[in-house]
């Protein structure tokens, strides 16, 4: 594998198994017997999505803490997990590989890993069928929960009209996001300098820019469709970055969320119902 500084994309399904070289920076010595023992959440089934990890985005240190206090049998990784939209190298952290540590870690305890690829991630499509590592790849699966109902795991970009009809524009719209949030750091960084406190606003316009190009744009029917086109019960899926969880036409409509400011997450739970976990309510 290439140097975190020289990724190019023929790495990225390395990065699902490879170890960069460079140790992560060492803990603090007794740190792990100085903590209290944390409780964990016992969960049949975890649904994640849309983690863009080596962005500046990803939000790491929440995930952490939410994978270190839910265990499961099978762990979904509902697309964008790897964001190969950007160079890796130059934004990939510690904590970004501690991530894809901690889920192989549940892996070799028994927890099974099925990535379902996004848009951001597309070239895992191409192993489609295969295993990378510990990480079963699948185009889209079929899941049953313990209660008998059945979902379409899918990432859900094939939903999405700008991605569809207008591509150029959805990568400007990314493009732009990102930029903003540079700009969000930058002013953070030195209102903190200054002993200012903080200034949402940037926060806030990317998210009205996002409520106003789907206000009108009911993609969650054309997600609830796919699923009843195979007559099943509901879908699972992410790629729009608005966790929900509701009926919709008759059917579950379960949206992860995202890692890049929602911090959010579906969870099936051992009786076979669905709930959506939020970082902000923990």
């Amino acid at each position: 594998m290439s140097q975190i500084g020289e990724t190019n994309h023929g790495d990225y399904p390395a990065i699902l198994t490879d170890q960069p070289d460079g140790e992560p920076a060492p803990m603090s010595e007794g740190s792990e017997t100085s903590k209290p023992a944390e409780p964990v959440e016992r969960c049949r089934t975890i649904f994640i999505s849309d983690l863009h990890l080596g962005t500046r985005a990803f939000c790491p240190e929440p995930l952490l803490d939410f994978l270190s206090k839910h265990e499961a049998n099978t762990i979904y990784l509902v697309g964008d997990i790897v964001d190969t939209w950007y160079p890796m190298g130059r934004r990939w952290k510690v904590n970004d590989h501690a991530v894809i540590q901690k889920l192989l870690e549940k892996s070799r305890n028994g927890c099974q890993l099925i990535m379902i690829p996004g848009n951001h991630d597309a070239l895992f499509r191409l192993f489609d069928g295969a295993d990378i590592g510990q990480i079963e790849i699948r185009q889209e699966d079929e899941y049953q929960t313990a209660d008998g109902n059945r979902y379409l795991i899918t990432h859900g970009d094939q939903c999405d009209t700008f991605c569809d009809r207008m591509p150029f524009l959805a990568a400007l719209g990314t493009l732009s996001e990102g930029i903003a949030l540079a700009l969000d750091d930058l002013q953070k960084g030195l209102l903190a300098r200054f002993g200012r406190s903080k200034w949402g606003g940037i926060d806030w316009a990317i998210q009205k820019v996002k409520d106003m190009t789907r206000k009108h744009d009911r993609f969650e029917l054309r997600l609830v469709a796919l699923a009843a086109d195979r007559k099943l019960d509901g879908i699972i899926c992410g790629h729009f970055h608005l966790p929900d969880l509701r009926p919709v036409d008759g059917r579950t409509y379960a949206n992860c969320g995202d890692w890049v400011g929602s911090n959010t997450a579906i969870i099936e739970q051992m009786d076979g119902s669905l709930k959506l976990w939020t970082a902000t309510a923990h």
